[in-house]
């Protein structure tokens, strides 16, 4: 108990400035599969909304791995991973992210990542029921400290078939993610968008272009703008 109500004071501390939340499209939600993929679930509904194409059905991909348990002696199918396991396959595809470790339980991670419109994904114990761990996608951070904090939940749908198979927005207050939040959290960096390249424009210097009948407009101007556009292949 000790320990839970120390956590809510700092969290309290860390309040936000300014509430902001990330919106993720209902398009861009992935809900969880079989043998709990709820991190990989969150990562790819971040890569959707952030149109990461990389990102774009890996929960999909991730089902299709299995893994030799000696135990069993067979290969097994086996989605669950923690922050440490995204981080690892980001590195691979290159996208740049912010990573803390269970047990840290600073929350400036969190509340950095909504204020910027980011969202984190976080590890949660004795979620959904007392045992099970779990991974959600924190969407906003409270600007005082009784606001909610709202985060996607991939295994809380709002139909269980249908267009409706839609993971939901949930809301909890700082006691309840004090007493779940494990101190893991990710943050995925969106890429920054490539700038378009302008036509690379050339100076031609004319001579004034005089009237030749008497309403001609006289043009006195000595430079024109013209895109410099390569030479057509022989």
């Amino acid at each position: 108990m000790t320990r839970r109500l120390s956590i809510v004071a700092v969290l309290a501390l860390c309040s936000s400035p300014a509430r902001a939340e990330l919106i993720i499209d209902p398009d861009c939600r992935v809900a969880n599969i079989s043998s709990g993929y709820c991190a990989w679930c969150n990562l790819e509904m971040l890569g959707r909304q952030y149109r990461i194409k990389s990102l774009h059905g890996l929960v999909k991909r991730r089902a299709k791995i299995r893994f030799w348990r000696p135990a069993e002696n067979n290969w097994v199918e086996d989605g669950s991973a923690g922050v440490v396991d995204l981080a690892a396959e980001l590195d691979k595809l290159e996208l740049k992210y912010k990573l803390q470790h269970s047990g840290s339980l600073d929350p400036r991670i969190i509340m950095d990542a909504c204020a910027g419109d980011l969202g984190a994904i976080v590890s949660v114990r004795n979620y959904p029921a007392t045992g099970d761990h779990h991974s959600i996608l924190v969407t906003s951070w409270p600007q005082a400290p009784d606001d909610d904090i709202t985060f996607i939940d991939c295994n809380a749908l709002w139909s269980k078939t249908g267009k409706d198979k839609v993971p939901q927005v949930r809301a909890c207050n700082l006691a309840w993610f004090a007493k779940h939040w494990t101190g893991a959290a990710l943050v995925l960096i969106p890429p920054t968008p490539k700038p378009v390249p302008k036509p690379e424009v050339t100076y031609v210097s004319r001579r004034p272009i005089r009237p030749t009948q008497p309403d001609y407009p006289f043009k006195d101007a000595s430079i024109e703008y013209q895109p410099k556009v390569a030479p057509a292949a022989r």
